[in-house]
């Protein structure tokens, strides 16, 4: 049984996550029918049963993920289950460009005719829309569970699509019908639980933590979890089955992340420590830039961790003070904008 740790133990061979990335997206659950996709084209293998394949996916519009425009995206053999790649190999990840993840079903979906050596599950694509507005379909048909094909005679199976809109950047996930009777299939993860969401890392070379956006709850009515900081080595204590979405959606659940505003994440540099100060903060914290030749067009910006931006100021002067008396306690990332540089930095309001 293939499970989802030892993907992301692969990633320490070359990069360190980004500690406290954003996840620029907002929830919306809602029902509607559910249609197939009308002569989509084939993406997955035509003459045997798929597992983990590794698909290239052409958009045919550009789309915008954490800032980068893409044109393509990826579903690669490292991992298992519907998802997101910007890139087609791990080792492709630019040095100090930050990886985001998208992750649809995180069950170890194959084809039902794995087994038997033949497809019956196809993996398909399909643009509809005028251009300016349209939305790239994925679409899963017929898929099996790898643990009940493999165990319980692939009775059990899923129908899913995930859609990328074009201008609005939003992704969105849609459950057609299914029969999901076989508990095993929830033991991918170890988690005992279903992962739809999000999670990234930076590429560099000194940590071994990455962070991640998942729903949580009931699949009628989730809601999203942030958690930040995941040690790898031991990611066994925190990601925990409450973490994730307890059942199956049903036929017509639609999950939309709508995309927020977000910086470009290519080649953030860490805030040197002296730079923000205090870095526990109860009532102001204050960034120092001297020596980085600043301008008024340089820009502060802070979010939450739920991706929501509390704070923007335009810089101008070698220090910036910011009050923060009515902010929530919790933990906030600060990117800078400092002429052509980027920069981040993570404070704790208490």
């Amino acid at each position: 049984m293939k499970t989802l740790l030892p993907f992301f133990m692969s990633l320490l061979c070359f990069a360190n996550v980004l500690s406290a990335q954003i996840f620029p997206y907002d929830l919306e659950v809602k029902t509607e029918a559910y249609t197939y996709l009308d002569n989509p084209t084939l993406l997955s293998d035509t003459l045997e049963g798929w597992d983990d394949p590794d698909i290239i996916i052409p958009l045919g519009f550009e789309f915008e993920f954490f800032g980068e425009t893409l044109d393509t995206f990826y579903l690669i053999s490292d991992f298992i289950g519907p998802h997101l790649s910007p890139y087609f190999e791990l080792d492709e990840v630019p040095q100090k460009s930050f990886y985001p993840f998208f992750i649809a079903n995180g069950l170890d979906l194959a084809d039902r005719g794995l087994n038997s050596n033949t497809t019956i599950s196809p993996i398909s694509y399909q643009l509809t829309g005028d251009p300016g507005s349209r939305i790239g379909k994925l679409e899963y048909r017929n898929a099996g569970f790898l643990e009940n094909i493999d165990y319980g005679g692939a009775v059990d199976s899923t129908n899913m699509q995930i859609w990328l809109y074009e201008g609005s950047n939003d992704i969105e996930i849609h459950f057609g019908p299914s029969s999901v009777t076989d508990p095993a299939i929830f033991d991918t993860d170890e988690f005992g639980a279903l992962w739809i969401g999000f999670f990234g890392y930076q590429n560099e070379i000194e940590s071994d933590t990455i962070d991640l956006l998942s729903l949580q709850g009931s699949a009628e009515n989730p809601t999203i979890a942030v958690t930040t900081d995941i040690d790898l080595e031991n990611g066994e204590d925190i990601l925990t089955k409450e973490l994730f979405l307890q059942g199956y959606p049903a036929d017509g659940q639609v999950y939309r992340f709508t995309s927020k505003e977000i910086v470009s994440t290519k080649e953030i540099n860490d805030l040197p420590l002296a730079g923000v100060t205090p870095r526990l903060v109860r009532d102001y914290f204050q960034v120092n830039m001297t020596g980085m030749n600043i301008s008024p067009m340089d820009q502060l910006e802070v979010y939450d961790l739920s991706g929501r931006r509390v704070y923007t100021a335009q810089l101008g002067q070698d220090t910036h003070r910011v009050s923060t008396g009515d902010w929530h306690s919790g933990t906030y990332f600060l990117r800078m904008r400092i002429g052509d540089e980027l920069y981040k930095a993570k404070i704790a309001k208490f």
